[in-house]
């Protein structure tokens, strides 16, 4: 927390990780209300180095004031968000982040 601003700070980052220890079903939960408002759009999303699995993509304003673009994917009984807080990130996001990520199931 001394280091990198949180979540609430108002500051986009080009990346961030985070492992969650919710299920994949309870964190996708907490994306309803936002989808029901129409802030954000989620659809499935396959890592292309990762076999197996099935997650999601979730654009959209997520962080209040922000656009950002998270794939949230299965990791047995947790779950891994990955994203990025700005659309002047995207390119590299896609290109180089989500073209190498890479886990076991």
């Amino acid at each position: 927390p001394a280091v990198v601003p949180g979540l609430q700070s108002g500051t986009a980052y080009a990346l961030r990780v985070q492992v969650s220890n919710k299920t994949y079903a309870d964190e996708m939960k907490t994306y309803d209300s936002m989808i029901k408002q129409g802030t954000v759009k989620v659809s499935p999303y396959v890592p292309k180095n990762v076999s197996g699995v099935t997650g999601s993509l979730v654009e959209g304003e997520i962080n209040k004031g922000q656009k950002d673009t998270m794939i949230v994917l299965p990791l047995r009984d947790k779950t891994i968000r990955v994203w990025t807080e700005s659309p002047d990130f995207l390119k590299d996001f896609e290109g180089v982040v989500l073209a190498n990520l890479t886990f076991t199931p």
